[in-house]
This record gives C-alpha cells, structure tokens and sequence, in this order.
C-alpha cells in the first residue's frame, strides 16, 4: 500500500496566490485618485464649472456668473436688472480644504453674456501644492495651463 497523500496547499501554490493578490492591491491604490486637496484639482473643477456656466449663458439666452468667494462658487444669473442667486444648477462649488482664490476684493465674479462672451481674467488658487492659475478669455472659454510651466511654489 502507498504512502497517503495530504490534502492542502503546497508552498508554491500558497505563495503564486499571495503574489497574484498583491500585484492587484498595487493596481488599485495606483489607480486610486489622490484624495488630498489640491489647487490643481480645484482649478479642473473650476474650468468645468466656468465652461457649464458659459453653456448655461449661451442655452438660456441670458447673463449668467460664477462669483468666487473665499469659501465657494456661487452661480449668479442677471434678470430683473439685477444679480440673483441661480437655482436648479449645479454650478457651485465649495473649496477643498487648504485651497483658496487670491482676490482682490471679498468676490471675484466671472461674468458670461447670453453669447458666451466674457472679460478675459485670470483666477489664481492657492493650496498646499502651490499656486495654479484658471484663465478665461474673451471668447468665455476657460483653461488651466499644462503641466507645471504656469504654477509657482509657494
């Protein structure tokens, strides 16, 4: 009569399986995005909420705004001759902790006319990883420079 054989897992087979399950660990946090407030982050954000309020201006056919405060984006829309807070949108936005517009005043407002048009202005954030600069142009569109040639350290 032969020798029984054991039942379980041999060393090898033990340690492919361990291997198999830290390479996808690997791939997840690499893929992971970077949950750490960021201007740069902020700024992308910011773009694409500049780009919906110009396409809000240009769809509804009037005035539409982004005022930055030091807290939050507010969307603004002109009727009645006036300024008034725009519901039913989400064009607002609140700053990630750590990051902040470099304004002149109290609020800094972008303001878009019912073509898509705007006074060209650049919007500085500060945040832990440095200063990042959003530019709208004339023409309403808005852009964050590539890469790091725009940004300054703190």
């Amino acid at each position: 009569m032969g020798a029984r054989r054991r039942g379980g897992f041999s060393l090898v087979e033990v340690l492919v399986v361990v291997t198999i399950i830290a390479l996808a660990a690997t791939a997840v946090i690499l893929t992971a995005p970077d949950s750490s407030p960021s201007a740069r982050g902020d700024a992308e954000r910011l773009v694409v909420r500049l780009s919906e309020a110009r396409a809000e201006a240009i769809l509804t056919s009037r005035p539409v705004a982004l005022d930055l405060g030091a807290q939050a984006v507010a969307p603004l829309a002109f009727s009645g001759g006036r300024w008034s807070p725009l519901a039913g949108t989400r064009l607002g936005m609140d700053w990630s902790e750590g990051v902040s517009p470099l304004l002149d005043g109290d609020v800094q407002r972008v303001a878009f006319d019912p073509t898509g048009l705007a006074e060209p202005v650049e919007i500085r954030l500060s945040g832990p990883d440095g200063t990042v600069v959003v530019r709208v142009d004339a023409t309403g569109e808005a852009s964050l420079p590539q890469g790091r040639g725009d940004s300054t350290s703190r």
